[in-house]
């Protein structure tokens, strides 16, 4: 546990990756490591770090004039505080992250958090090739996306899925009555949820339109959006040209997930398959509150959710489908709890904090050769 940590992540906004980021660094601080998280000193991540008692270091990422400095800067760091692994997170610190492990002595690896390529000029090739000891892939698909389209070797990918603190996060009846009773909801109002950046790709104006439908059927039901983004002025105008402002809740960006997951019935995740949507948490966290789980074809989501075990897999971009299996939801509350009871069972075994902590601390002292230990 002599060797630091140096954690990279330039994103200046706040989703999956940089919540992944700030709780590894926490996670790894807490067993014993010397861990810093480098990012933009004005991004949410540098903010967000105080409460996730993390040590930050702010970094300039953005800008080509600035690359060289940055360079030098993190040169300089790294040595300083022997650093002996850095582990990059975003597409915009991956590069400059290698080449100063490189320059330093120090091994590089990477997250793939998105279901993008990792590959598009020689810059890439070499980055990916040489400087970069290995990939921690969070699903199958993109696993598979690094070996067929980046032909990067499987022997330098490692799965290790997500995964979130079970024990922490899960249903809180005393809160789900506190949270619905503010919500003006009564105990025979079924409450479906989404939690998402409102980003074209999670699909909420096709869950709009599917949600429409519903409550032509149903009199009892709404629907809480989580989130904001730049689309959120654009989808309360669909909701009131939809003429659905008294059934759909708008709470913006909220932390208070023990709550929002509690107060919940159903919970569906619409995302469009070209987004490059992979292993998001806020399906993990429906999970962990024995929510049933609705999603598309997106990325790992199919393997996550068990179509009929612990939830449904359909098509995106389809309201209609959206509409009747929500509606199959609504009217069979013994099927929800079944789904939401093997929900849990599942993400217990699979996709929980401590197994994404040890296989990534594993492969952390594998590449060090610091032990002996395989990580799938």
């Amino acid at each position: 546990m002599n060797y630091g940590i140096l954690l990279l992540n330039a994103s200046d906004i706040f989703g999956g990756g940089e919540y992944y980021t700030l709780t590894l660094a926490r996670e790894f601080t807490t067993r014993g490591y010397r861990v810093y998280v480098g990012c933009d000193g004005n991004s949410d991540i540098f903010k967000k770090a105080d409460s996730y008692s993390v040590c930050t270091v702010a970094i300039e990422f953005k800008g080509s004039r600035n690359s060289l400095n940055t360079l030098r800067f993190l040169v300089s760091f790294i040595k300083q505080k022997s650093v002996g692994l850095i582990h990059t997170n975003t597409s915009a610190d991956r590069t400059i992250g290698a080449l100063a492990s490189y320059i330093c002595g120090s091994k590089h690896i990477t997250s793939c958090h998105s279901l993008e390529s990792m590959s598009y000029n020689l810059t890439h090739y070499i980055r990916n090739n040489y400087l970069t000891d290995a990939f921690i892939a969070d699903g199958e698909t993109i696993k598979d996306l690094l070996i067929l389209k980046n032909h990067i070797s499987p022997e330098k990918i490692f799965l290790i899925n997500n995964g979130i603190d079970h024990i922490k996060y899960k249903r809180d009846y005393k809160l789900r009555e506190i949270t619905r009773n503010a919500l003006e909801l009564s105990d025979k109002d079924i409450l479906i949820g989404n939690v998402a950046r409102m980003v074209p790709f999670k699909g909420h104006d096709y869950l709009l339109k599917g949600f429409k439908k519903i409550t032509e059927r149903h009199h009892n039901v709404k629907l809480m959006l989580v989130g904001s983004g730049e689309l959120e002025s654009e989808l309360k105008n669909l909701t009131l040209n939809l003429n659905l402002l008294d059934r759909v809740i708008f709470t913006g960006y909220s932390e208070e997930l023990n709550s929002l997951y509690s107060a919940m019935d159903i919970y569906i995740q619409p995302s469009l398959s070209e987004g490059g949507e992979l292993f998001p948490y806020s399906v993990l966290y429906a999970m962990s509150h024995s929510l049933p789980v609705v999603v598309t074809h997106s990325g790992d989501m199919p393997f996550i959710i068990e179509d009929g075990i612990n939830g449904f897999v359909i098509e995106d971009k389809n309201p209609e489908t959206i509409c009747e299996i929500l509606s199959y939801l609504i009217k069979d509350e013994i099927k929800r709890k079944e789904l939401g009871s093997n929900a849990r069972s599942k993400l217990s075994e699979k996709y929980t904090l401590k197994k994404m902590c040890d296989d990534t601390e594993k492969l952390y002292n594998n590449i060090l050769n610091l032990n002996n230990t395989d990580v799938d």
